[in-house]
């Protein structure tokens, strides 16, 4: 069984998700999506998404995990995050 990662992501840190992340009604972000690590608090934790989801101009393009809705019970923010998402290789040069 794989060890979940506890601690919390660091800002600019890349991740890929891995599986699909139902955010209804705006948008369905599929597994494979790339993002950067925006910012991070106790109970926030925001990625910005390599593609435009149009539907998510009001979070300027982030998917947005909050501990409220990610947790279960006795789970932490980080757990939850990394369970959903991995390390992901550096953004291509522009």
């Amino acid at each position: 069984m794989t060890e979940i990662r506890d601690d919390m992501p660091s800002v600019g840190q890349r991740v890929a998700l891995l599986g699909d992340i139902d955010r209804f009604p705006q948008a369905v972000i599929p597994k494979g999506a790339t993002g950067t690590v925006e910012y991070v608090t106790e109970d926030q934790i925001a990625v910005k998404l390599d593609e435009t989801v149009p539907s998510f101009g009001e979070w300027d393009n982030c998917l947005m995990f909050y501990a409220e809705q990610e947790c279960m019970e006795g789970e932490t923010l980080a757990q939850a995050f990394w369970s959903q998402v991995d390390e992901a290789a550096p953004a291509p040069a522009p």
